[in-house]
């Protein structure tokens, strides 16, 4: 996905994160950065001057930590879920994002907090 993120938005920086260090060792150099953190305990100063973290089919317990990230260094989230689901989100601040009828993700904004 960070390559079709990568094509579309070709000034944009993309730096993609897991936990799973051996997974991020074998990430091909090249314009996108791949680094082993944990959302859960994240290092900010990888993150400072984002303006967008995405998220690609969380598991709904890190979510909390994911908004709190976003908040932490004023970026907007995008979560895409596997399926519709919604999990706990608060409805006063996040919103859905729908394709044809369809849920395609969650949008907190920081302009909306």
């Amino acid at each position: 996905m960070a390559q079709q993120v990568s094509e579309a938005l070709p000034r944009a920086e993309i730096l993609v994160t897991d936990t799973n260090e051996q997974l991020v060792r074998s990430r091909k150099p090249g314009r996108i950065r791949a680094i082993a953190d944990d959302v859960m305990f994240p290092r900010l100063n990888l993150y400072q001057g984002a303006s967008l973290i995405y998220s690609l089919h969380p598991p709904g317990e890190i979510l909390h930590a994911l908004e709190k990230l976003a908040i932490g260094i004023g970026a907007d989230l995008l979560v895409v879920p596997i399926s519709d689901e919604r999990h706990d989100l608060p409805q006063d601040r996040w919103r859905e994002l729908v394709v044809r009828g369809r849920i395609v993700g969650w949008l907190l904004n920081k302009r909306d907090r």
